[in-house]
């Protein structure tokens, strides 16, 4: 199995692109901060359900989110419309216990993604946060939610993952 291609919004460096990648050898190039590290961490974060070898769960925060939709988010009503959220998808080339529709593009193809979101059920608490709060500063994380399904609708967790990702953190590396 092979990731054909991702769309990433609102992570790390990443506004909103799609990356597409042949089935041979891809070799992501640029120059320091640019990226390159957060499309990889986009892939293990879609496939895995992990950012940096852990649990999104554990690792969640505000830094994960891209800056620009952050400022956004902070200049805006700060109403539970205007929450940013981050969504990757992982376009893939075989698989059909993964195959659906449940995709940003309304494909009928095997894949999967990740979307952190705001989570509805908090509306009522996030209401009342807000109005007790003299101004709210920073992305308030902890109403937010982590869907993770296949295109096919089926609701993914670590427990039943249909596939495995490797991803070497270069950081964690010694020379």
């Amino acid at each position: 199995m092979r990731v054909d291609k991702i769309f990433v919004k609102n992570f790390k460096k990443i506004r909103q692109q799609e990356f597409d990648f042949n089935p041979d050898i891809n070799i992501i190039v640029g120059d320091n901060e640019s990226g390159k590290s957060t499309i990889l961490e986009a892939i293990e974060l879609c496939l895995n359900l992990r950012h940096r070898g852990k649990p999104i769960s554990t690792v969640l925060s505000s830094d994960l989110f891209n800056a620009e939709a952050v400022q956004d988010f902070l200049s805006s009503p700060k109403d539970q419309s205007s929450f940013p959220e981050i969504l990757i998808e992982a376009y893939l080339d075989e698989g059909s216990d993964l195959k659906g529709t449940n995709n940003s593009k309304g494909l009928n193809c095997p894949g999967l993604y990740v979307r952190i979101c705001f989570d509805p059920d908090l509306s009522a608490a996030y209401l009342n946060y807000s109005k007790n709060l003299g101004g709210i500063t920073s992305l308030p994380i902890e109403f937010y939610k982590v869907e993770w399904y296949a295109f096919s609708w089926e609701k993914l967790t670590p427990y039943n993952k249909l596939i495995t990702c490797l991803f070497v953190d270069p950081t964690t590396l010694h020379p």
